[in-house]
C-alpha cells in the first residue's frame, strides 16, 4: 500500500497540500489513516523519489527546516541534509539489506547552517516506484545531553566522588519521569558533593519576573516563608540570570543582598546560584546555601554541571509531556474514528481495539484484546490467513506489509458482512505487528448493487429493440453511440432476436450524429451475430457526414443491407419476410398506418 502518491504533467510533478502536510496530486480512495498520523506526528517526515527529489513533507518538516511546503517540494534530499547522508538514505547497502536504517547527520536549514538530527530511512512505494520514507528527529537536545554528561565526567575525572554523584544524578534524569523527582535527586547529589546543607531548584516563570520553586530543602534551619509563594527575581538571583553563569557570595549574611530577603527566611551565611540553561538561555536556577566552608570556583563549576543536568531533566520532562499529549490526541482521534482500528502482534493476537471496533464487531475490549485476530473472519478463511501470517513472520515481511482490499468479516453473533480493509505494518522498539483500519461497507455494497441494477435498466432503455410485426424488429438509435453503448446494442439485439424469433432487424441511425470505426465495427459484428441466429440486418438513416467518415476510414459494411431512411428500411424488411406491399392501401396493414401502404403475405 502506498502512503504517498504523485503524478507527472508536462515533465513536472503536480503538488497538492493536504491538512498539515503537502503531497503530490492524485486521488487514492479513502484517506489512509497512516498518512493522517504522518501529518500529525511531531517528528519531520519526508518521502523522496528514486531521483532524490522530495515528494512529500509534513508540517513538522516545514517548521524544522524553515521552508514552506511548496518550497520543500521543489528540493532534493541533498538540499536538506549532508550529501553523504542522502546517499546513504537513498542507495546505501545497509538500507537495501535491512529495509530500514537509522543514523545521525546534520540537517540544512533554509537560511543556512544546520544542527544535528537523527534520520530513519525505510522503503516505501510511491506511484508504483520504490522510494524512501525519511523521518528526521531534532537531536539537539539529545546531543546537549550527551555533551553535558561528557563534559561533567571529563572535568571531574580526578575525583571519584564527583563522578559517582554525577552518574547518580544522570540516572535520575533518565529514570525518573517527574521533573520534581529528578530535580530532588540531582540537587541531593550536588549538595552532598559540594558540602552545602540547604537550597532549592526553581524554574523561571513565563513572564521572566519570578522563580517557581519545584524542590526546596532548608537543611534543618527554621524558615516560615511559604515555599508555594512566588520568588521574585531580584538580588543575587537576578545577577545569576543576567550573567548566565554561576555566582556566589561567601559573606551573604553581612552583604547588601540581605535587603532582598523576606522576613522569616532561614539564615544564609553563604549562597551559590547556578542557572539552568537550554540553548544558552537561563530557564531556572539551582540554589545552594550554608556550606560550612566557603564556596569556591570549583564548586561553581560543579554546580553549573548539575544545573545543566537539571536543565536536561527539564527538557526531558517537557518532551515527555509533549509525547504524552500527542499520544492522548492520537488516542482520542483513534477512539473517535468511525472506522474500526485494530492492531495485532506478529503472533496474530489483538493488542489494540478501538470503540468503533466494538460497535462494528460486537466484542468489548476485554473480550477482544489478547485473542487471535482470526476470530473476526469466517472460519473458512482462517487456515489460509494463519499460513500467510506464519510465512510473513518467517520471511520477515512484517515491515513491508501494505494492503487495501475488500474482505468478509464476521460479527460476534456470527453474521457475515463486507469490510474494506487497510493494513499497514508497525514497529515499536522490539515489538512489531500490523494495524488494520476496517470499514463496514454493507450499505455501500447495497448502493453499488442498486446502481448496477439502475445501469442495466438504463442500458436497456438506451438501446430499445421493438417488435414491429412478427419476425421483424426495429432498433431506433438516437444520440451519441460510443463503444460501450454499441456493445450493449449487440447484447440486447441478439437477446431480442432469440426471444422474438426474428428474421429481419432494421437498425435506424438517423438520430446518430457521428460514428467512428469502433462503433461501425460493432454494428458489423452485430450483423454477423444476427446472421448466425438466422436474421438479416438492414441499416437505415446513414447521414452524409457518417457516410463520408465511414468511407474515409475504410469501414467494410458489406455484411449490412443499407437503405436511405426508416420507411424504406421497414419496406425492405417486409419484403425480406415475404410481404407484398400495396401502395393503394388495400389489404391488412402490418407495418402501421404511417407508411401510407399496406403489407400482405402471399395468400392473404
Amino acid at each position: 500500500m502506498s502512503l504517498i502518491t504523485g503524478s507527472r504533467e508536462g515533465g513536472r510533478e503536480k503538488m497538492n497540500k493536504s491538512g498539515m502536510g503537502a503531497q503530490r496530486s492524485r486521488k487514492t480512495g479513502d484517506l489512509d489513516v497512516v498518512q493522517v498520523l504522518l501529518d500529525r506526528m511531531p517528528d519531520s517526515a519526508f518521502a523522496v523519489d528514486p531521483d532524490g527529489r522530495i515528494v512529500y513533507a509534513n508540517q513538522s518538516a516545514c517548521r524544522l527546516l524553515g521552508y514552506s511546503a511548496d518550497e520543500l517540494l521543489t528540493l532534493g534530499a541533498t538540499d536538506i541534509m549532508e550529501s553523504s547522508a542522502a546517499e546513504r538514505a537513498l542507495r546505501g547497502r545497509e538500507l537495501r539489506a535491512a529495509g530500514s536504517l537509522t543514523f545521525s547527520s546534520d540537517c540544512r536549514l533554509k537560511g543556512g547552517g544546520g544542527f544535528p538530527v537523527r534520520l530513519t530511512a525505510s522503503r516505501a512505494e510511491i506511484g508504483g516506484r520504490e522510494c524512501r520514507l525519511l523521518f528526521m528527529h531534532d537531536a539537539r537536545a539529545e546531543k546537549q545531553t550527551v555533551e553535558a554528561l561528557e563534559r561533567a565526567l571529563s572535568e571531574s575525572a580526578r575525583r571519584q566522588e564527583e563522578v559517582t554523584a554525577l552518574l547518580g544524578a544522570s540516572r535520575a534524569v533518565l529514570e525518573q519521569r517527574e521533573l520534581s523527582e529528578a530535580a530532588c535527586s540531582i540537587f541531593t547529589a550536588c549538595k552532598g558533593l559540594i558540602g552545602a546543607t540547604g537550597g532549592y531548584v526553581a524554574l523561571l516563570s513565563d513572564d521572566g519576573l519570578q522563580n517557581n520553586v519545584i524542590f526546596l530543602e532548608s537543611g534543618g534551619m527554621a524558615c516560615t516563608v511559604d515555599p508555594e509563594l512566588p520568588m521574585p527575581i531580584r538580588g543575587l538571583r537576578a545577577e545569576a540570570y543576567r550573567m548566565g553563569e554561576p555566582v556566589y557570595e561567601n559573606h551573604f549574611d553581612t552583604s547588601h543582598w540581605t535587603e532582598f530577603i523576606p522576613g522569616g527566611h532561614m539564615v544564609m551565611r553563604n549562597v551559590l546560584f547556578a542557572p539552568m540553561k537550554i540553548d544558552g538561555k537561563a530557564v531556572g536556577l539551582f540554589g545552594l546555601a550554608n556550606k560550612p566552608q566557603d564556596f569556591t570556583p570549583e564548586d561553581a563549576r560543579i554546580a553549573a554541571g548539575f544545573g545543566e543536568l537539571a536543565a536536561i531533566a527539564l527538557v526531558n520532562a517537557r518532551a515527555l509531556t509533549s509525547v504524552e499529549r500527542s499520544e492522548g490526541r492520537l488516542r482520542s482521534i483513534v477512539q473517535a474514528a468511525n472506522d474500526a482500528i485494530i492492531s495485532a502482534d506478529t503472533a496474530g493476537n489483538i493488542v489494540f481495539w478501538n470503540k468503533a471496533a466494538e460497535v462494528i464487531f460486537g466484542y468489548s475490549p476485554d473480550e477482544a484484546i489478547g485473542r487471535p485476530v482470526t476470530m473476526l473472519m469466517p472460519e473458512r478463511f482462517r487456515d489460509a490467513h494463519g499460513s500467510a501470517m506464519r510465512r510473513a513472520a518467517e520471511q520477515e515481511q512484517w515491515k513491508t506489509i501494505r494492503k487495501t482490499a475488500d474482505v468478509i468479516g464476521v460479527r460476534k453473533d456470527g453474521r457475515e458482512f463486507p469490510i474494506e480493509l487497510s493494513l499497514a505494518a508497525w514497529q515499536a522498539g522490539q515489538e512489531s505487528g500490523c494495524t488494520a483500519v476496517l470499514r463496514d461497507i454493507t450499505e455501500r455494497k447495497r448502493a453499488e448493487e442498486e446502481v448496477r441494477r439502475q445501469q442495466a435498466t438504463i442500458r436497456e432503455l438506451s438501446t430499445p429493440v421493438l417488435p414491429l410485426v412478427p419476425e421483424l424488429l426495429i432498433v431506433p438509435l438516437i444520440g451519441s453511440v460510443d463503444s460501450q453503448r454499441a456493445r450493449q446494442l449487440t447484447e440486447q439485439l441478439l437477446k431480442s432476436i432469440r426471444a422474438n424469433r426474428a428474421r429481419v432487424v432494421v437498425i435506424d441511425v438517423t438520430g446518430v450524429a457521428t460514428m467512428d470505426t469502433v462503433v461501425a465495427n460493432h454494428l458489423v459484428q452485430a450483423a454477423k451475430g444476427a446472421r448466425l441466429l438466422g436474421a438479416r440486418v438492414v441499416l437505415t438513416g446513414i447521414s452524409r457526414d457518417i457516410a463520408h467518415t465511414l468511407v474515409t476510414l475504410g469501414v467494410d459494411l458489406s455484411e449490412l443491407r443499407t437503405v436511405g431512411d426508416l420507411q424504406s428500411g421497414i419496406e425492405e424488411g417486409l419484403r425480406l419476410l415475404g410481404y407484398q406491399l400495396n401502395r393503394g392501401g388495400a389489404g391488412r396493414s402490418h407495418a402501421g398506418g404511417g407508411l401510407g401502404q399496406s403489407a400482405n403475405r402471399p395468400g392473404e
